[in-house]
């Protein structure tokens, strides 16, 4: 793997926050990807990830709007009111 994106989206499927760059896979085969986000309103939230291979082959999961279902389900996160 050379290259990922994730992305946040909202309850209503909108682009909220998300990263990209170069990872590499860890020697127990695992990779670690960042999502980044900032303010984001009290609710819940979906992930959806791309991965990129230095062949130039690509997969994407957990996208609203295209890909593959994330394995063992949706990526999903809660937002809580700040305290």
């Amino acid at each position: 793997m050379t290259g990922f994106s994730t992305t946040i989206y909202n309850s209503l499927g909108h682009s909220v926050g998300g990263a990209s760059g170069s990872r590499q896979v860890g020697p127990d085969a695992r990779v670690s990807l960042p999502v980044y986000f900032r303010n984001l309103p009290p609710g819940t939230y979906t992930v959806g990830f791309r991965l990129n291979t230095s062949a130039g082959n690509s997969a994407i999961w957990g996208y609203p709007n295209g890909g593959a279902p994330a394995p063992s389900g949706p990526l999903v996160f809660t937002s809580l009111p700040a305290a």
